[in-house]
């Protein structure tokens, strides 16, 4: 009888300790799943680098199904996720991602700025300004934005437009190299080769390795008359990336 009684009290005991185990595991539970939460979306936004594109869209889907996920999270992850679309060329489901970023938070500025890009990559250059105003609008200084937006108004041959953007970005980053690239560029659409070089010259200052800053003073040289300048900037730039079919060092394509 008494070794039952030893049996019956273990059997408790066991049972006690299960449960008691049981309720630290549900208290636990929410503190693991806030955990969880917050890793994937560090994962998704990838702020540090490091993060496959793949592992990342992993990410970002699972923030986007988490119930515990606020508006803000939830639109940070669409856009993310649809940044990793257009970096793929895939404009159509990164449009959509951007458009669900928007949904969730109108007021987030880059979702409008990415599907800008995004439009633009498939040619809708008027579509893309709309979205850069919209971004704009709710950022003004957002030099990036602005080299985009000018972008698309020298692709439109907006060339005056794109030129106060630009202007407008380099005042906010002086150290944007390739912002005066795309300047100087729409300075020769205006046939202005003279203010063109400056702004190439000054890209190449900032930055001696920018292949296409060399390609493009040396274009405009030539049609300076400067030959043998041009010849050089062509060298220079096909040395800077010999693999680059634009870059033949003799400026022909």
């Amino acid at each position: 009888m008494r070794h039952a009684r030893v049996r019956a009290r273990s059997v408790f005991m066991n049972r006690h300790f299960v449960f008691a185990t049981a309720l630290a595991a549900l208290a636990l539970t929410p503190s693991l799943a806030a955990a969880q939460t917050h890793a994937q979306r560090v994962m998704c936004a990838n702020r540090g680098g490091g993060v496959s594109a793949e592992t990342r869209e992993g990410a970002c889907s699972m923030v986007i199904s988490d119930p515990r996920a606020g508006n803000e999270a939830i639109a940070n992850a669409y856009n993310d996720r649809g940044t990793i679309y257009r970096q793929r060329g895939d404009f159509v489901r990164a449009i959509a991602d951007y458009d669900q970023a928007i949904r969730f938070d109108p007021r987030f500025a880059a979702p409008y700025a990415n599907r800008g890009s995004a439009y633009a990559g498939q040619g809708a250059h008027q579509r893309a300004i709309e979205d850069y105003d919209m971004a704009l609008g709710l950022n003004p200084r957002l030099g990036y934005v602005l080299n985009n937006r000018g972008n698309s108004y020298r692709a439109l041959q907006d060339y005056n437009r794109a030129i106060e953007d630009y202007s407008a970005a380099i005042l906010l980053d002086t150290s944007a190299a390739n912002t005066y690239v795309n300047r100087g560029r729409a300075y020769v659409g205006l046939g202005d080769h003279v203010r063109a070089v400056a702004d190439f010259d000054a890209a190449i200052r900032l930055n001696p390795n920018q292949a296409n800053a060399y390609h493009y003073r040396g274009r405009s040289l030539r049609a300076l008359g400067e030959i043998d300048r041009a010849l050089a900037d062509f060298e220079a730039a096909h040395r800077l990336e010999p693999d680059n079919p634009n870059y033949d060092g003799f400026g022909l394509s």
